[in-house]
């Protein structure tokens, strides 16, 4: 049950940043639980940037924290102000495991662009970028095919042995 008191708290946050925040970028997943199940915050609660905690549980690198926002419903490709997701945060800072959970458990769009028209593996440079891309895009789309093999058909090798 609510209190009277975190209730007045939860709502006079609303738009900030706030501890549940702070919490689920540090892996505290009994604070996110607490204030999710018994404080009756909203799993897509957004700061002022429109960050949602999954943002933050993404780009803390926090698998468990990310796991339990997927699994209560949180909204796996909400955009903030940006236009970013939590995939493309999780890409900038380089959490693979993160990146494969948010794709793979959450079907999160790996084809999404920010308001720029940046998508998530131009978020990764500077880390292992062929990594991402192995996590991103190895297995096949809907349609059986995989970006590699794309690849392989629109870049035939020359051969100049033909004279």
């Amino acid at each position: 049950m609510i209190t009277d008191e975190a209730k007045r708290v939860r709502d006079n946050t609303k738009g900030t940043r706030t501890v549940i925040h702070t919490a689920a970028s540090h892996g505290d997943l009994e604070v996110v639980r607490f204030f999710i199940e018994k404080a009756g915050y909203d799993i897509n609660l957004r700061d002022e940037d429109g960050c949602t905690l999954l943002f933050y549980a993404a780009g803390g690198g926090c698998l468990k924290v990310v796991r339990y926002l997927i699994k209560k419903g949180a909204d796996i490709n909400a955009t903030a102000k940006t236009g970013a997701t939590a995939l493309h945060i999780a890409a900038r800072v380089g959490h693979l495991e993160v990146i494969k959970c948010l794709v793979e458990e959450g079907g999160a769009d790996k084809n999404a662009v920010d308001n720029n028209g940046y998508g998530v593996l131009d978020y990764n440079r500077g880390y292992d970028l062929l990594t991402a891309k192995a996590t991103l895009f190895d297995k096949p789309n809907d349609a059986g095919s995989r970006v590699i093999d794309y690849n392989e058909l629109n870049n035939e090798p020359n051969d100049n042995t033909k004279h």
